[in-house]
This record gives structure tokens, sequence and C-alpha cells, in this order.
């Protein structure tokens, strides 16, 4: 490692009894450390050599050190917040390395980044819209009308929708704060036709039509709220959370038009469940 943290408070919280002497030779003992990415010697007279303590009081400074922030294992002295830090970065490593085969690192999602589709709902979208009309609408998780009206990013009532950006990123932090239970994804790699599926899903929620002709949802909020009702209803499905078998849903799979439209459509409710929030 060429680079790692030093967290300044942390540090001197735990070295204001050292000496200057001692400071330096645990800077030193660090650096080393952080270098290599791997346990100092087991052999204190190594460890001493390769920090460069020659006279007396620097080799004791060394065994002071030593002993107090180090553990000594079989393969020698271990740094529990250094082998913190360097599994992490080896782990970043690993993954910079396996998008690097497949082409490179996605953007990070932002709604700036994902542009939204200029010819308006795509075929996916509509296959939901359409499913999900014909279905029985005591199972949707339908938006509630507290909202005030009026906002900026209210969906107009005629003329081409002008609908509020994908917040890609909040929604993950949605599902992962209502189904912390199932896998999460990676927002780094959230690409491709998973960002287009919840794109078409958000479109959906703002676009669509109950029975009496109300939207789902008229703005970014009564969306975001919608999602987090669908969320927790998803996890009140013992089949979607995993709770009869091996299946087990994941955001990727929710987003998806067929299975979004079966589970609104409450094809996976429990038997002794209740409908769906409205």
């Amino acid at each position: 490692m060429n680079y790692y943290k030093r967290h300044i408070g942390d540090y001197a919280a735990a070295t204001r009894h050292l000496s200057l002497l001692e400071h330096g030779v645990y800077c030193m003992l660090l650096d080393v450390y952080y270098t290599s990415e791997r346990a100092l010697p087991a052999e204190l007279k190594a460890v001493q050599r390769l920090v460069g303590a020659k006279s007396k009081d620097e080799r004791e400074a060394v065994e002071t050190i030593l002993s107090e922030f180090f553990e000594q294992h079989g393969d020698g002295w271990h740094q529990p917040r250094c082998d913190e830090e360097i599994h992490h970065k080896q782990a970043k490593a690993e993954t910079n390395q396996t998008l690097g085969k497949l082409g490179g690192r996605p953007k990070l999602i932002t709604d700036s980044v994902i542009p939204e589709n200029p010819n308006g709902l795509s075929k996916e979208s509509d296959l939901v819209s359409t499913a999900e009309t014909e279905s029985n609408p005591s199972h949707k998780p339908v938006a509630n009308s507290q909202y005030s009206q009026g906002t900026s990013d209210e969906v107009p009532t005629s003329g081409k929708p002008a609908l509020p950006d994908c917040p890609h990123l909040v929604l993950i932090d949605l599902f992962g704060q209502h189904l912390p239970e199932l896998p999460q994804p990676k927002p780094e790699m959230w690409d491709g036709k998973h960002a287009e599926s919840m794109r078409a899903r958000w479109k959906w929620v703002l676009s669509a039509k109950k029975r009496s002709g109300e939207r789902y949802a008229t703005n970014r909020d009564e969306a975001l709220d919608w999602f987090g009702r669908f969320f927790r209803y998803v996890s009140g499905s013992d089949f979607l959370m995993g709770r009869r078998g091996d299946f087990t849903c994941t955001l990727q799979w929710l987003v998806k038009a067929e299975n979004f439209a079966k589970v609104v459509q409450g094809n996976y409710e429990n038997k002794e469940a209740t409908h769906a929030p409205r």
C-alpha cells in the first residue's frame, strides 16, 4: 500500500503517553506494515533491523511498541487495525480487477448519469401497466393522497408527462432499510438491464392510473412512499423472503416487469395474509 488512512483522533487518544522516540518507532512500524501488507517478522531483531533501530533506547522502543500495540501470532506480529485496512484495500483491488476484465468500472448511478428515456415509457413498463390494470386493485400497494399538489416535479394532467428522474441510489437504500434480510445490491455495479428495469418501474408508478382514474403517485415523494410500502409488502411474503424454500428474491428480481406485476397482483401473498396496503 502506498497510502493509508491516518485517523489522528484515534491515534492521539491511544498514544498520548508515548515519548517522541516511541512515536517515531510506531510510525515507522506502521509504514513497514502497510508497505509490505503483511505481519511484521516474528523475530524481534528482524523487526528492529527493519526500522533501523540501532541504539539501546531505539531497540527497547521497538520492543515496547510491539508488546503494547501488536499481537504476536505464529506468522509474526499483527496489528488489528492495519490488517483491517489491508483487507479492505485488497478486496477493492480484486473488485477493480474483475471489473477491468468486464470492460471497466460502470459509472456511479445518479440521476444525471442515467438519463430518462426520451421516448417515454418503455415496452417493458407498458407490459406491467397492462398486467396491473387487469388485476384486483385490492392487492396493489397504492399511494395515498396526503401529499400537497402543485410541486415542481408533479406529473401534469395533460400533455406529455415530465417525470422526475429515477433516484436509483435512494431506491436501493430504501430496499436495504425495509428488506435487510435479502441480498443487497452493490450501488457501484447497478447498471445495464437492472437500472433500465428500475427506471421503467419508477415511470410506471408515476404514470399508471388506478380504476378511479387517479395516479399511484404524482411526484417524487409520493413515488418513494409507494416503493417504501411495496418493499414492506414484500417483507410479508414467506415465499419472497425465502421462508418456504431455497428461493429468495432480490431487488434485481423484483424490478423485472413480469415479477413486479405478479408481486403487485398479490401472487405471492401468504394464504392468511391481508391485502397489500392502499
